[in-house]
């Protein structure tokens, strides 16, 4: 089982509209991905500015389910047309669970 984990800070600039449309088409995703086990797209709720804003955690079956996802048609526009214009930082990573 691998298990993908990103962090997300929007731009200071990103309207509260373009944040909820872009957590709600990530929210669709395994609707479009059949190799998607487990997915969950929380906002921060911590009061410590230095947080993260939005944290993404998806399971899968293996290295290539994981890679399925990342590279399927519906992610990459997902992430040109509304991540990363509204995108400040992110940071991700694999782990086996």
């Amino acid at each position: 089982m691998i298990r993908h984990i990103a962090l997300v800070t929007w731009k200071a600039q990103a309207t509260a509209e373009q944040r909820a449309a872009t957590i709600k088409r990530m929210r669709s995703l395994p609707e479009h991905i059949e190799t998607i086990r487990c997915y969950s797209v929380e906002e921060n709720v911590g009061p410590d500015a230095a947080n993260f804003d939005l944290a993404i955690v998806g399971e899968f079956d293996d290295t290539a389910s994981y890679e399925a996802y990342r590279d399927h048609p519906e992610h990459q526009a997902l992430f040109r047309e509304s991540t990363q214009p509204i995108l400040e930082a992110r940071a991700g990573i694999q782990i086996t669970r």
